[in-house]
């Protein structure tokens, strides 16, 4: 598939993964995090979308959503962000971009893979060895399925549906029972696939997408996040939830390929230069060298010419 699909699909959900910018952080405490559980809160009642899963990590954020009539995956996304970047902007006083202008979506059949996904979210944390007990980790949605929907956002109607799906276990015993090796799979399925599902799933979906290539008006009504505003007009959020506050969170490692690219061209150019001088030195030295014996032998030469000149006996 050419491109990521951002096409409104009944029986679908999208896995949403904005990154931060350059592996920098876009949560450094607990007010952060509760920042952006109220906007997603906000904006959930806003748009009417179904937030299935959500976890959110120190440089990354994953969202499993169903997007409703009233506005597509983009809009939603483009109205999450950039609030979120002003704030965090505002607050921890820096300016520009905070996410990669595209975000990752990834297609999922929902009849199929919907118990299966939401699972994996609220593995993430473990995944990203941000702790060993998940029902500990405030920031994913995975307390609100063990208080059967009561949370930050509010998200009742979806964990009853997804209750529904289990037959013979319970919730917390289904996401324990995920073995590492199928949280793998799936992980690099995601990294790898824009369009998880059966190949009767797969095809609907291309239907979809050309379907959507032949409507000029579905292409103007799309909301261009690649230009992203990072200074937007707050939506404000009515009384935002207070969580109790949170243990340090370890900070992934800021990752910044530039740098090391520049690096390794630096100490290359220094070893370079380095190189050239012990070689101009050691040239320079045998020049030297040579020319300081030329100017002895000439010298002997010259004495011994003197010496014969001045004893004319001694030449008979």
């Amino acid at each position: 598939m050419s491109r990521v699909p951002r096409i409104q699909i009944d029986n679908a959900v999208y896995y949403v993964t904005p990154t931060s910018d350059y592996g920098k952080p876009v949560f450094k405490d607990g007010e952060d995090y509760t920042f952006y559980m109220a906007l997603l809160a906000q904006y959930k009642n806003k748009h009417n979308f179904k937030l299935f899963a959500f976890c959110l990590a120190p440089n990354s954020i994953g969202l499993l959503i169903e997007p409703s009539s009233k506005a597509t995956i983009s809009q939603i996304m483009h109205d999450l962000n950039p609030n979120y970047t002003k704030y965090f902007n505002k607050r921890h006083n820096r300016e520009g971009r905070l996410f990669q202008e595209r975000y990752r979506i990834v297609l999922v059949e929902k009849a199929t893979n919907l118990l299966k996904m939401t699972a994996y979210i609220h593995l993430r944390p473990k995944i990203l060895h941000l702790t060993d007990d998940i029902s500990k980790y405030k920031y994913t949605s995975f307390s609100a399925y063990l208080n059967e929907g009561h949370g930050n956002p509010d998200m009742a109607d979806e964990v009853a549906y997804v209750l529904g799906c289990l037959k013979d276990k319970s919730y917390k015993q289904f996401v324990y029972e995920m073995g590492d090796d199928e949280a793998k799979e799936l992980s690099k399925a995601l990294e790898k696939e824009k369009v998880i599902g059966s190949e009767d799933f797969r095809h609907e979906v291309e239907l979809k997408i050309k379907e959507e290539r032949q409507t000029p008006e579905a292409a103007s009504q799309t909301v261009p996040i690649e230009k992203q505003d990072v200074n937007p007009q707050p939506v404000p959020i009515e009384k935002p939830p207070v969580l109790p506050t949170p243990a340090p969170i370890r900070e992934m490692p800021a990752v910044n390929s530039r740098s090391a690219s520049n690096m390794w061209i630096f100490t290359v150019s220094v070893c370079l230069v380095i190189l050239s001088i012990i070689l101009s030195t050691f040239f320079a030295y045998i020049s030297i060298t040579r020319m300081e014996e030329r100017m002895k032998q000439e010298i002997a030469n010259k004495d011994a010419e003197i010496e014969r000149l001045s004893n004319p006996a001694s030449n008979k």
